[in-house]
């Protein structure tokens, strides 16, 4: 469930959405629901797909709110203009892009541990300021190829910044082991706090991280964000 402080703190929700927050507020119409209805609108329109329809958002949504405060008219239509920018269809494409720079991916990261570890503390913002975006195989390869089931430096490039190739790692632990193989970082993903991080350790030492292993932790983390921010 979405919290407002947290969105703010941890999501940094885009400013485009606050004129609806502040609209919805006045109106007494921001309950828990509509605010993961908004966490769900943030993530996949104006983080992972990156586009500002903010004109469509205005005319649609936030205009329509003082002239009928109409709860589920208003929930209808956020959710009309989320299947639009950004359906099922396009978050699964999106997501099997380059992700290492979007501005979700780090928090769609930490909601994923939550859910991996419900006794996970997501609050903890001084964790979460900590944690940096580890590439598991190394962004800058210091082997040829064929290698880790890539057949060349081109199909490597095209795969390394996939979000099932990230993972959240603290700041010294990750200045330690950056540019390294996966079977040179195991152990100090042992160290790290995070429990998703010590399992690809794990997964590290009994079998290895391969161009598979990236497509089956993206296809996991895609099913995570199609449960998680639904709309």
């Amino acid at each position: 469930m979405a919290n407002i402080k947290k969105l703010f703190k941890f999501l940094g929700l885009n400013a485009r959405i606050y004129p609806l927050i502040i609209s919805l507020e006045m109106e007494g119409l921001l309950d828990d629901k509509m605010l993961d209805l908004i966490e769900t609108l943030d993530i996949r329109v104006y983080k992972i797909r990156g586009t500002d329809p903010r004109a469509d958002l205005y005319r649609e949504t936030i205009s329509e709110i003082k002239k009928n405060p109409n709860y589920n008219t208003i929930y209808n239509n956020i959710r009309n203009f989320i299947e639009t920018f950004m359906s099922d269809h396009d978050l699964e494409s999106y997501l099997k892009t380059k992700m290492h720079r979007n501005p979700a991916t780090k928090y769609i990261l930490w909601e994923y541990e939550k859910f991996l570890d419900p006794s996970f503390n997501d609050y903890d913002d001084k964790m979460f300021n900590d944690l940096q975006i580890e590439h598991i195989l190394p962004e800058t390869p210091s082997f040829g190829f064929p290698a880790f089931g890539f057949s060349n430096e081109s199909e490597y490039n095209e795969y390394i910044h996939r979000i099932g190739n990230l993972t959240l790692l603290e700041q010294h632990i990750n200045k330690k082991v950056r540019n390294l193989t996966p079977s040179k970082k195991s152990k100090d993903y042992l160290r790290s706090k995070v429990r998703r991080t010590r399992q690809i350790g794990y997964e590290i030492d009994a079998q290895g991280f391969s161009k598979d292993s990236i497509d089956k932790h993206t296809l996991e983390i895609i099913k995570f964000c199609k449960t998680r921010w639904k709309y």
